[in-house]
């Protein structure tokens, strides 16, 4: 069983519209964003006890919590718009956005920086007795989110705060992300949902000779790489080339190092050499 509750956690059923969605993905790997359009009837906002605005209807989708979608909403055709959306198995319904958020966010981004994490950053215009911000995570593939980070609100501010968290996240799936802002009172509103790309998956190189009493070859396409560098056994960077040099580790000392191609797409590929003499 279903039930709608508001920012304020009180029962808002007076608000909902008297219909449900339920969404499938179609067994996607990767789920896609899409732009979705639900269909209401008159008599699903305007009938018993509901007390709706008709122009104020928001869609309002269920994954572990209710989240209110950024919806556009025709009242002549009866039309509930929904832009870029992930297609993640879901219920959705509609509800009358009737209170206004103690936070005005103005942005919410997310991006893969690295292969082991994600930054997200979000603009405040205004705040009211804001506590701060829940981070929620949900990879793709698990059945709920998670909370993975906390920031510190302003309190009241009227003017724009920029806020960032590093997340660290290996996923090769797709990850979508939630803002849960907090009052110190403890009452609560949800951000829409971004989605951010997986971690590349790292190929191995093929190196030779290896073992190598110094000098070695790297197997591939020279014209994809960007930067060639070796890294020793405390994780620092013990070496340094250009894609077209020759790779000549005769420097190093002898042991274990792993060298890391940086691909221009930003992805990169990494084998294991031993330089022995």
């Amino acid at each position: 069983m279903l039930s709608l509750i508001d920012v304020s956690g009180m029962e808002n059923a007076p608000h909902v519209l008297d219909r449900w969605w339920v969404l499938e993905n179609g067994g996607y790997t990767s789920a896609p964003l899409a732009n979705t359009r639900f269909t209401y009837r008159d008599s699903e906002w305007s009938t018993g006890t509901n007390t709706i605005t008709e122009g104020a209807l928001q869609l309002e989708r269920m994954t572990n919590v209710w989240n209110m979608m950024p919806t556009a909403t025709n009242t002549t055709t009866n039309t509930l718009d929904a832009s870029a959306q992930p297609l993640i198995p879901s219920f959705w319904t509609a509800a009358e956005l009737t209170a206004p958020l103690p936070v005005e966010l103005l942005s919410f981004t997310g991006e893969r920086t690295s292969d082991r994490e994600v930054l997200l950053h979000w603009t405040t215009a205004t705040e009211h007795n804001n506590h701060g911000f829940e981070v929620w995570r949900m990879i793709e593939g698990e059945d709920e989110f998670t909370e993975v980070g906390w920031v510190d609100g302003a309190g009241d501010s009227q003017q724009l705060i920029n806020y960032q968290l590093p997340d660290e996240n290996t996923a090769t799936q797709t990850s979508y992300y939630q803002l849960k802002q907090v009052d110190f009172d403890g009452q609560h509103a949800w951000s829409p949902m971004i989605a951010v790309e997986g971690a590349r998956t790292l190929v191995n190189l093929v190196l030779y000779p290896n073992p190598t009493r110094g000098e070695f070859f790297i197997q591939g396409d020279r014209s994809t790489w960007s930067a060639v560098h070796a890294v020793d056994a405390h994780g620092r960077v013990a070496a340094q080339w250009a894609p077209d040099a020759r790779f000549d580790a005769s420097a190093l000392p002898d042991g274990t190092y792993v060298v890391v191609v940086t691909l221009l797409d930003g992805g990169q590929a990494h084998q294991r050499l031993v330089i022995a003499r």
